[in-house]
């Protein structure tokens, strides 16, 4: 009878760390799951907006855009969301996504394929490049792009910001009638050497060619109106460009750091904001005069008042040079070169001359033909002094009959022959 609670109790006492040693030891561990990809954010309906891409400069590769994400359906790719990620090789876009936000695929410089879902009711791809609205939206034409020239299809009303951006292949681009916009940083960083712009856009907006380093010519149509702020910035190589007559307003920065001498601004441009043509640099570092910067345009116009502001020589436009754009265009001398033989500081007074003769004194004309009028007179003195010691006679210890004869033909004052010029009638010579 006292067997079997032993038995029972001994039975409870075994079974009861079971489930206890169960879970602590041999419970499966969690699935080890992939980083997330994307950080993201809900909007009203309880969508997800993509923000940002998180592998950015880490990933290689192609990437396939989720149609949901922790269960909620992705409709919209937000700003920069792709920025500098250098790897993507290929995006592929799901029939859920339909709005995008500036630049997402700015810096994909490896990207040269974007694919869209077949039931995408928004987005469309044809010959590789991205559009959307029924093709009136150019979006992206990738970074990696095989084309040499594309000319802009009919019917695109708007190229979106960053679509051509980075794109290194492409050397030149026709923008035909039709479009009407050429968004932010459209351009930017890309490889194109020519443009032609269709007088249909009105706007060129900020950045919208901004280091394009190869940006040889730039055609412009009259009808445009507006050159935003930084549009060719730090296009080295554009020598010359002509500003329609229908333009009204030149941004701030609009030709810094290109290669211009001069430029001729149209009666019609009413606004020309800070340092839009004739400098270097940028306004973080400070920026430079260039020198010897001509503005040509009408009197008492916009033009005259910048130059008279900004203190660069300002000409009639009926004696602005031609414009013709040469057949083949010698890349212009960097910002660094040029600014090195300054001969006035941006406000327009004499430069220091010791740095000029430091920064290569035989390379500057006007120094070379201050040298040469210095160079000729004392050659010039050196030739009549050698004449004239070559007919004065010779000294001898013993004078002949002859030589006595020479020496009474010789003046009272003989030195008065030889006399050369005072230093200060050769420093009148040299100036």
């Amino acid at each position: 009878m006292k067997k079997r609670p032993l038995l029972f109790a001994a039975l409870l006492l075994t079974a009861l760390p079971l489930p206890v040693h169960a879970e602590e030891e041999t419970a499966p561990s969690a699935e080890p799951t992939e980083p997330p990809l994307f950080s993201y954010g809900l909007d009203a309906e309880g969508h997800a907006e993509l923000t940002d891409f998180l592998p950015s400069g880490e990933f290689t590769g192609a990437v396939n855009i989720p149609s949901e994400i922790d269960g909620h359906i992705v409709d919209y790719i937000g700003a920069n969301c792709f920025q500098d990620a250098a790897g993507v090789t290929s995006v592929t876009i799901p029939a859920t996504v339909t709005d995008m936000g500036e630049n997402v695929f700015l810096g994909c410089t490896a990207l040269d394929t974007v694919q869209v879902a077949a039931d995408n009711p928004y987005y469309t791809v044809t010959d590789g490049v991205l559009y959307a609205d029924g093709g009136k939206l150019l979006c992206l034409y990738p970074a990696a792009g095989a084309a040499v020239q594309f000319t802009v299809p009919q019917g695109v009303e708007e190229i979106a910001a960053g679509a051509f951006g980075y794109a290194q292949r492409l050397q030149e681009v026709v923008i035909p009638e039709g479009v009407c916009c050429v968004d932010s940083y459209a351009f930017a960083f890309s490889g194109i050497e020519r443009v032609e712009i269709a007088g249909s856009v009105s706007e060129l907006e900020e950045f919208a060619f901004a280091n394009c380093l190869l940006l040889q010519e730039a055609v412009l149509q009259p009808g445009i109106q507006k050159i935003g702020n930084a549009a060719f910035y730090n296009c080295t190589a554009l020598g010359q460009i002509t500003l329609p007559d229908s333009l009204a307003a030149v941004g701030a920065y609009a030709f810094c750091g290109t290669g211009l001498t001069h430029i001729t601004v149209p009666a019609s441009v009413e606004t020309i904001s800070d340092c839009a043509f004739g400098y270097t640099g940028n306004p973080a570092s400070g920026s430079t005069a260039v020198p010897d910067f001509v503005i040509y345009g009408e009197p008492s116009s916009a033009a005259q008042t910048y130059a008279t502001a900004h203190h660069f020589p300002f000409v009639s436009a009926e004696e602005a040079p031609s414009e013709t754009m040469p057949t083949e265009t010698v890349p212009a001398e960097t910002p660094a070169r040029r600014t090195s033989h300054r001969f006035s500081d941006p406000g327009g007074k004499p430069a220091d001359w010791t740095h000029i003769l430091g920064a290569g004194l035989f390379r500057n004309p006007k120094v070379l033909w201050m040298l040469g009028i210095g160079g000729g007179t004392a050659l010039i003195l050196s030739a009549v002094l050698l004449i004239f010691y070559l007919k004065k006679p010779k000294r001898k210890t013993v004078p002949t009959e002859t030589a006595q004869a020479q020496i009474e033909e010789v003046p009272e004052n003989p030195d008065a022959a030889q006399e050369t010029p005072t230093e200060e009638a050769a420093s009148q010579e040299l100036h």
